[in-house]
């Protein structure tokens, strides 16, 4: 296992320096763990989040990517309802988005949930995975999008490279 690959999800949060109020983050993921799967980046990205005192969770949604969205979703729920009672999350927090990219566009329980959650405060959006389910938000309700102040991405360039943005 490469470890540099393994700690960058520790890094992403722990290399984070917020305010001393907690910032409000919404966390979309593709996590998929268990066999034959093995991607453990999302889960340990996750479980530190749901630890942090540094940040307050506002949601978290799901997508297609290292898994298919059922399976994803699956996953997501159960991470949240083992560990997610100190962010005080559970696994019905947990919004199913985009089973693909023919889903740009189309309205699902994430795009809707992270209008709602961006209508009522200010955000920092953490992507573990596509941005689908963020592009849907901001394209069909508009209005929120000014409320999304910063976007983390986490994620993969064409070359297959690693690249932190």
């Amino acid at each position: 296992m490469n470890s540099a690959r393994f700690f960058t999800p520790f890094l992403l949060f722990a290399g984070l320096t917020w305010p001393a109020s907690a910032k409000n983050v919404w966390i979309d993921t593709d996590v998929s763990i268990g066999s034959p799967i093995r991607e453990t980046d999302d889960a340990f990205a996750l479980i530190l989040a749901f630890h942090s005192p540094e940040i307050r969770i506002a949601g978290v949604s799901t997508s297609y990517g290292n898994a298919s969205l059922a399976y994803v979703d699956l996953v997501a729920r159960d991470l949240a309802w083992r560990f997610g009672d100190s962010a005080h999350l559970s696994a019905s927090d947990v919004r199913a988005g985009a089973r693909s990219t023919r889903d740009l566009g189309h309205r699902s329980a994430a795009s809707d949930a992270i209008a709602a959650a961006s209508n009522r405060r200010r955000l920092t959006y953490v992507a573990l995975g596509p941005l689908t389910n963020l592009a849907t938000a901001t394209q069909l309700h508009p209005r929120p999008r000014p409320r999304i102040d910063q976007v983390i991405i986490d994620g993969r360039v064409d070359d297959g490279e690693d690249r932190r943005v």
